[in-house]
């Protein structure tokens, strides 16, 4: 699919990969890959202060190999955005690789600050006490 539309003349293909929506576009510079992370709500301002100490930090330490980090105005979505590569099916596999697993990564760090708090774990004598004496 890759390579047809390398070959072809539209300027942008749209997939989903694992639930995620994933563009490529072809610039002059290259094909840009771009995903979207795709979290349970959409980013209130914590959250956006979380996510953009953490690409300050991801870009501190891969530099060039971390992709962009964006808040889109039209879905109000986080995407990250790789640079333009060469137009070639096995480097834009290799970039949309990459991309899907710094996706991912984003996905479990940004999900991990929003999931609900957990109730604390019960007594054991409590425990006990629920199950009847012949259980303690």
């Amino acid at each position: 699919m890759l390579e047809r539309w390398l070959n072809g003349g539209t300027s942008m293909l749209k997939l989903a990969i694992d639930g995620g929506a994933v563009a490529v576009v072809r610039q002059s510079s290259g094909v840009a890959c771009s995903a979207a992370i795709p979290l349970p709500t959409l980013p209130d301002e914590s959250l956006l202060v979380r996510a953009l100490q953490l690409a300050d930090a991801a870009h501190a330490q891969f530099q060039e190999e971390t992709a962009v980090l964006s808040l889109s105005p039209q879905d109000e979505q986080f995407w990250l955005w790789m640079r333009p590569d060469a137009d070639d099916v096995m480097q834009l596999c290799r970039s949309l690789e990459t991309l899907l697993n710094q996706r991912d990564v984003w996905l479990s760090l940004l999900t991990r600050h929003t999931k609900a708090p957990v109730p604390a774990p019960l007594n054991l004598s409590t425990l006990a006490f629920l199950q009847g004496e012949r259980h303690a």
